[in-house]
């Protein structure tokens, strides 16, 4: 940024620097108020403090009509070597001259504070100052005011006016105020720092005033904070023709961060309005830009960096305004960085017009993401608008059209020249726009999960969900649910070798031109790569379009009312439908006429569909269906509605219930682990003649399949904490375990029909479990348990997403009866168990697209027994391996879904299932207090897969 010429008052320091400061006690200097009506040839002050330490306070000097001084005009000097310049005051009334400059307050060594310079008239030749310091001091608290001047020499380029100026210190918190018609051939700044920061400075500039150069709220060297800038009325800021000066900036630096700084614009002209603005340094953050009249000819932005550093939330609100001429393309950006990110930034433009491009967030090296781009009104856009473009990567960013805003090119969410452009969003409410809108254009990535969603407005290019070069096109989506299409819309837009996957359209209604067509994807050239999974949704009825095609997915929704045109959709050219699958959806399947025709799609060219599979079966968002059949005549595909009134939920419903399925085994395997593995564990934590008091704890996993008419895949984790007591007896031991349980699990459902359902359950519950051991061999036992059940499931029915949460309390009990069998190292181990288990009732909310249901899940009873026999042979007097066989049945376990009166289809677990074990154990002893138990199962039949344990014990 040039600028202007700034000239730190170099005659001030001639005419001082002959003082020098004589060692004396420190004093304050003030002298009677100064008047001044006659020719003066050379300085005038009203005070000077001269020796070591002396503060010039509180002097005043005024210069009255006839006053004409050929040197400087000041308030208070303190000369080198001596104190502070406070409170000091110049007066510059009617007619008088300056030929050199005017200031309220000036020292060498140390502060300038609380000086001031007021100005009725006159003229000043060499620039006006409210404080100024020569080293290291602060310029604080100094103001300016003129009404009705003229400052500086056109000539010569000189006039600065400044509210407090430090040459290597801070100046904050000074304030400038012009008003009326005053003239500056230079720079206009609240606080001004050559070395240091310029922090919560103030302009306000009011009239018809005319500013030679550039004016900032504040100017440091190394930062710029919390500076503020006030145009009022019609000044004018610099030349339009020279695009070097007519800057207006809030705050301003050379190498630091430009934080919290505002600009507010009312009116008049200028080449340059920024909220903040760092040159070659940091960050340009939190700053703001408000114009509501006025004339920007190259740019206005919330925050600006050319340097290294981020912008980041900075706004920009314009209205009533133009940004650029005819000539001159005006920019208008939220916040503007050249190597750093640009993120967070903010646009709002209401009634106004631009001539080049509106921006949220601009980088011309890195990302631009999470800015916002808000225009509304009777604006008009001369080229394009983008919520953000960066370098890199540009996400989440967001763009809102409305009104009757004109946009004379494109509109674009985020645009990335070198990364991924993702998760960004446009909104067309209104306006018209002559080229395309785009959710995500990314040069060198990947382009997905975009959005462009059309509510009205017209829009005269294509509407592209998102583009592609050349990478992958994936997750975009359009919905158009008003307004006027007169070109294509296109899910995902890519290039050569690239993927489109996975992008949706969603025709709600609107008004489509004769050139409108609908593409689930796109590729340019003759190379295409990979077009899968791309979902048209139509919800409309009587829409025209010139092309269809690349769709995987054709879902058509209808409602009570739909019949009332020849076709939902007609094709003028033919509709390429091969591949795909088609389905149909109602609103409520209950109100959908029995023995009814409706046509779907209407191509008097043609309808290719080779390969297409056509669902015959209707839904609704409470997946009630009824059946139908669709034909294709060759040239219209017809819903046929069943004459009977059957109504049921979709079998993929089923998926519902299994979820509640995959929660029993969960809970079911914790039975195992607390009565087989948290029991063996247990037992060993009581070695030879250890006694005492033994905590013991039980972790294993398992992956498990379950035959349900279809299969549920379980993999998880159960664990048991808890403290086992003996009490031996004649004749017997009693084992007494209390404990605390966990479990969790992910678990995938899987229909026969290819549909699939995936969550997470976990429980966490307690119980207890007494055993008794006869000295004959003889065992058995019993366990109570109860918690708290909680998951989710995520899958698709028939096409529609679903999703929902589960909460339900389980109580679970077990019984056993066994006999021991000993002969000298070796035993064998007969036994039969029972369980039991109840998953309590639980009625919840089904997500989907469309609405949420409720659903009602009855309770689930299990009752299992178990058979088998377990060999173990002694090691040693530690240690111990062991076999297993053994047999299990399931009887019960039907877990039931519904909603209303209507019922999900059952899964079941009833059946037997085989099950081999192989584990190892070692007994702890006087000398060893640590015991473990390693158990490995596999199983075969109803349920298939493998359990594994590692129970560890230790004696206190």
């Amino acid at each position: 940024m040039k600028k202007g010429k700034i000239l730190l008052s170099l005659s001030i320091l001639a005419a001082l620097g002959s003082f020098s400061a004589p060692l004396s006690w420190a004093a304050d200097v003030t002298n009677p108020e100064k008047k001044v009506n006659t020719t003066v040839e050379g300085n005038v002050s009203a005070g000077v403090a001269e020796n070591e330490g002396d503060n010039a306070v509180s002097n005043i000097l005024t210069l009255d009509t006839g006053a004409d001084i050929s040197g400087n005009a000041t308030g208070g000097v303190a000369v080198e070597g001596a104190g502070n310049a406070l409170t000091n005051t110049v007066d510059v009334l009617d007619t008088a001259k300056v030929a050199g400059a005017v200031t309220g307050g000036v020292s060498y060594d140390g502060n300038a504070k609380e000086n001031v310079v007021n100005m009725a008239g006159g003229t000043v030749i060499r620039g006006v100052t409210g404080g100024r310091t020569l080293e290291t001091g602060e310029a604080a608290l100094n103001q300016v005011t003129i009404y009705g001047a003229a400052i500086g020499e056109e000539t010569e380029q000189s006039g600065a006016v400044f509210g407090g100026v430090s040459a290597k210190g801070m100046a904050n918190n000074n304030v400038v105020k012009i008003v009326g018609s005053t003239t500056t051939y230079e720079n206009v700044m609240g606080g001004f720092s050559t070395g240091a920061s310029a922090n919560g400075n103030k302009v306000t500039l009011s009239g018809t005033n005319s500013i030679g150069t550039n004016i900032y709220g504040g100017d440091g060297q190394t930062g710029a904070s919390n500076n503020e800038l006030i145009l009022e009325d019609n000044s004018t800021i610099g030349v339009e023709s020279n695009t070097e000066i007519g800057y207006a900036a809030g705050g301003y630096t050379h190498t630091g961060d430009v934080l919290s700084n505002k600009l507010t614009v009312e009116g008049g002209t200028m080449n340059y309005a920024i909220g903040g603005y760092t040159e070659t340094g940091g960050n340009a953050e939190s700053n703001e830009l408000t114009i509501t009249s006025g004339t920007v000819y190259v740019e206005a932005a919330g925050g600006t960096t050319l340097g290294t550093g981020n912008a980041s939330g900075n706004q920009a609100t314009v209205s009533n305004a133009t940004i650029g001429t005819e000539t001159q393309a005006g920019t208008v950006y939220g916040g503007h960085a050249a190597k750093g990110s640009a993120d967070n930034n903010v646009v709002k433009l209401t009634d106004t017009t631009t001539y080049g491009n509106v921006m949220g967030g601009n980088s011309w090296e890195a990302s631009a993401s999470g800015n916002k781009v808000t225009i509304l009104g009777t604006s008009s856009i001369g080229t394009n608008v983008f919520g953000g473009a960066g370098k890199t990567d540009a996400a989440e960013n967001t763009v809102i059209i409305g009104g009757s805003t004109q946009i004379g090119g494109a509109v674009v969410g985020a645009q990335a020249e070198a990364g991924d452009a993702e998760r960004n969003t446009v909104f067309i409410q209104g306006g018209t726009i002559a080229e395309e809108v785009i959710g995500g254009d990314a040069f060198g990535g990947n382009a997905n999960d975009n959005a462009v969603i059309v509510t009205g407005g017209t829009i005269n290019g294509d509407i592209i969900g998102g583009i592609s070069n050349p990478d992958t096109t994936s997750g975009n989506t359009i919905i158009i649910a008003g307004g006027t299409i007169n070109r294509s819309v296109i899910g995902g837009y890519g290039v050569a070798d690239g993927s489109i996957i996975g992008n949706t359209v969603d025709i709600l209604g609107g008004t489509f031109g004769k050139n409108a067509s609908l593409y689930g994807g796109l590729f340019i050239g003759s190379d295409y790569g990979t077009i899968e999974g791309n979902t048209l949704n139509f919800a409309a009825e009587g829409i025209t379009v010139k092309n269809l095609a690349n769709f995987q997915n054709i879902n058509f929704y209808i409602d009570k009312e739909t019949g009332s045109t020849p076709a939902l959709l007609t094709v003028t050219n033919v509709s390429y439908i091969s591949e795909a699958s088609v389905h149909t959806f109602a609103e409520n399947t209950e109100e959908i006429a029995a023995g009814g025709a409706i046509t779907l799609l209407s191509a008097p060219k043609g309808i290719q569909a080779e390969s297409t599979e056509i669902n015959g079966t209707i839904i609704d968002s409470n997946y009630l269906s009824r059946h139908t059949s669709i034909e294709n005549d060759g040239n219209n595909l017809i819903l046929n509605v069943s004459d009977d009134d059957e109504l049921f939920l979709n079998p993929d419903t089923k998926l519902f219930a299994e979820t509640r399925a995959a929660g029993l085994v969960l809970i079911g395997n914790g039975s195992d682990a607390a009565a087989v593995q948290g029991f063996e564990a247990a037992k060993v934590a009581y070695g030879e003649e250890t006694g005492g008091f033994a905590p013991y704890a039980s972790i294993g996993g398992f992956n498990l399949r379950h035959e349900t008419g279809s299969y549920v895949d379980t993999n998880g984790m159960a664990a048991n904490l808890g403290f086992a007591r003996q009490y031996e007896r004649d004749g017997y031991v009693d084992t007494l375990m209390p404990f605390f349980e966990y479990g969790r699990s992910d678990y995938t459902s899987h229909l026969d029909d290819g549909a699939r359902g995936d969550g997470d359950q976990h429980y966490t519950g307690g119980g207890i479990l007494y055993r008794r051991d006869r000295d004959d061999g003889l065992h058995y036992e019993a366990m109570i348990r109860a918690g708290r059940l909680s998951g989710d499931f995520k899958g698709n029915i028939d096409g529609i997403h679903a999703s929902y949460d589960s909460d339900a309390s389980y109580i679970a009990a077990e019984a056993g009866l066994g006999k021991i069998v000993s002969r000298e190292n070796t035993s064998l181990d007969y036994y039969g168990k029972f369980f039991y288990t109840r998953l309590g009732s639980d009625s919840t909310v089904i997500h989907n697209s469309q609405e949420d249901n409720s659903y009602d899940f009855d309770s689930i009873n299990s009752y299992r027994t178990r058979l088998g026999v377990r060999w173990t042979k002694e090691i040693n007097k530690k240690e111990s391996c062991y076999a297993g066989i053994g047999w299990a049945y399931e009887f019960d376990s039907d877990a039931r879904a519904s909603w209303r009166n209507f019922n999900t289809p059952t899964p079941t677990m009833e059946g037997s299932s085989g099950f081999l074990e192989l584990g190892w154990k070692s007994k702890m002893t006087k000398d060893n207090p640590w015991a473990a138990d390693f158990n490995l199962t596999g199983w075969a039949e109803k349920q298939r897969g493998i359990t594994y344990t590692l129970g560890e014990s230790r004696a206190f």
